[in-house]
């Protein structure tokens, strides 16, 4: 897990998404919950921290005009 990740997981944050533009991937850290990796195709959601919240990992990576 990246240290960015283990620090605001152990100060009380309820989830850290890592985006990685050169991947065009997104990995979810939770407390207790390990990580879930999410490629194009694949859909992110807030769960129970942000309830109604899904973005298609693809639209991260979208630069409208480009």
């Amino acid at each position: 897990m990246a240290a960015n990740a283990v620090y605001y997981l152990r100060t009380g944050v309820k989830m850290v998404w890592l985006i990685d533009p050169e991947a065009r991937s997104v990995t979810v850290h939770q407390p207790d919950r390990g990580q879930l990796f999410l490629e194009p195709g694949q859909e992110l959601n807030g769960g129970e921290v942000l309830p109604g919240f899904v973005c298609r990992v693809d639209d991260l990576f979208d630069v409208p005009g480009a």
